[in-house]
């Protein structure tokens, strides 16, 4: 392991703390009521233990019941499932609104994960580390990429933003060494984190929407090798891409029709 990824990892275990108890468990899944009277709860994990999950898959319901009561699961909580290795693949319920700091991170086989567009809130590290998650659909209701988001995800080859997204946090792709493609809609309107791409040596194509090119914070493309990546912009706009600063260092820029 190299020294960023020792660091990255560093930063994602200092978030993490096993302290978090359960109330109740079923089918080997841990539960924590959310909200008694609104009958909710999030998925956690077994605070007595590391490595709470070690199947390969889980589907996840999207009620469970305990004590004669019907409850609805619309969480996965903070580090639910943080450096469980043995993770291959998860299916998540429409009933899932948010996912929780840390959630997935460090869950190094994870290759595939569903998340339904019932979720409108991903937080911070939620996939980090994830090294083996080559391919994500992310939900149309969310309107950010959180800080560091995907960052570790080796084998992550593409992303496509949602329209709508409107903030893409720092270093939110760093060190997504396979990142061969990346779209952004017009709907983001603050690119202002930093080394948001740190690390994406593969990077070789950012396709963006916006008819007037936006401010970048001045090391968001750091690392990529802006003379091998080419940006693709709208049909028309390549002589304002061209002086734009952070976007005319762009050896290659070319116009398409979206």
């Amino acid at each position: 392991m190299n020294k960023q990824l020792f660091i990255l990892l560093f930063a994602l275990l200092s978030n993490y703390s096993l302290v978090y108890a359960y109330n109740f468990e079923v089918d080997g899944v841990y539960y924590s009521i959310t909200d008694s009277k609104k009958q909710t709860v999030e998925v956690t994990h077994n605070a007595d233990t590391v490595n709470t999950y070690q199947l390969e898959k889980y589907s996840i319901p999207d009620k469970v019941s305990y004590n004669n009561k019907i409850f609805i699961v619309n969480r996965i909580g903070d580090r639910a499932f943080i450096g469980c290795d043995q993770v291959v693949s998860i299916n998540l319920p429409e009933s899932i609104k948010s996912i929780g700091n840390s959630s997935f991170g460090s869950c190094k086989k994870l290759s595939h994960i569903h998340l339904p567009n019932s979720i409108s809130k991903i937080d911070i590290f939620a996939f980090a580390m994830c090294e083996h998650l080559e391919s994500i659909i992310l939900p149309s209701q969310i309107d950010s990429i959180s800080d560091a988001l995907f960052a570790g995800c080796l084998k992550l080859k593409h992303i496509n933003i949602p329209d709508g997204v409107r903030y893409i946090g720092q270093k939110a792709f760093v060190l997504c060494r396979n990142l061969d493609s990346v779209s952004i809609p017009k709907s983001v309107v603050d690119l202002n984190g930093c080394a948001t791409f740190l690390g994406c040596s593969n990077l070789k194509k950012i396709l963006v929407s916006w008819p007037q090119p936006v401010p970048i914070h001045p090391f968001m493309f750091e690392d990529i090798g802006a003379k091998q990546c080419k940006l693709v912009v709208p049909k028309g706009m390549l002589p304002k891409y061209r002086k734009a600063k952070g976007w005319k260092d762009f050896k290659e820029i070319e116009e398409s029709n979206f």
